[in-house]
This record gives C-alpha cells, sequence and structure tokens, in this order.
C-alpha cells in the first residue's frame, strides 16, 4: 500500500508520497482542507465527500495513464496520479 497525502490549505496545496504508481498498487489517499468540497478522480469515477477538514479514499491502480485529482466545487487540481 502506498500512502499519498495532499494537503490543501489557505490556497497551498503540498503533496507528501509519490503520485507515480505501479498498476495494481493500492493507493491510500488522504486530502486535508480547509473547505468542505468533493474529491474526485473523474477518469477513475472515484469520489468522498471532503468534510471536517478530510477526505480519504482507497483504491487500487488498475488502469494506466494520468489522472488529475481535484476539487469538484472549488475546480481547484490538486495533483496528478500517474499510473504505469
Amino acid at each position: 500500500m502506498t500512502a499519498v497525502q495532499i494537503d490543501h490549505r489557505a490556497g497551498k496545496t503540498t503533496v507528501n508520497g509519490s503520485t507515480s504508481l505501479a498498476q495494481g498498487t493500492v493507493i491510500d489517499l488522504t486530502v486535508l482542507s480547509d473547505a468542505d468540497d468533493q474529491v474526485v478522480i473523474e477518469a477513475l469515477q472515484l469520489s468522498t465527500p471532503l468534510s471536517g477538514g478530510s477526505a480519504r479514499l482507497q483504491f487500487t491502480a488498475t488502469k494506466p495513464g494520468t489522472f488529475p485529482i481535484r476539487l469538484r466545487d472549488k475546480g481547484i487540481e490538486l495533483a496528478t496520479v500517474n499510473i504505469t
């Protein structure tokens, strides 16, 4: 399992952990934010609510490609996951 933490507060985004992953990797994604929203990876049809300052999403990297991780309501791209 690979842990990735994205911290988006006061308009600044910090990513801790590798976002370049091999197919078959289980990803434990945590997003921290100072605003409620919805964390989405649209191309993988994944989403989870971000409320109370954090959201967590676990998934297996099964499809190769480059996939943006976004805050849906704010329209902000937080990071990109690259699956090879």
